[in-house]
């Protein structure tokens, strides 16, 4: 749920160590996570174009879609977003 809510936050995309690094996460858990949810829809990858090494992640619009059932559920529970 922090992944996809930080990718919500920035919809220009992310590079994956920035992800693990806004989410106190290793960088082999925010790998694995992200080849999860690219197998799923939820993201999409690109080259930088800026560094040619960097990956940006960007949500997809399924990805978009989960955001918002992620807020709601929150929202029901109480959570500040």
């Amino acid at each position: 749920a922090h992944i996809v809510m930080t990718l919500s936050w920035h919809p220009e995309g992310l590079p994956q160590n920035d992800i693990a690094e806004r989410n106190h996460l290793a960088a082999p858990t925010v790998s694995l996570t992200l080849k999860q949810m690219e197998m799923l829809g939820y993201i999409t990858r690109r080259p930088s174009n800026d560094d040619n090494r960097k990956t940006i992640v960007i949500l997809t619009d399924l990805g978009y879609e989960l955001d918002e059932k992620i807020k709601k559920v929150l929202g029901a529970i109480g959570y500040e977003i």
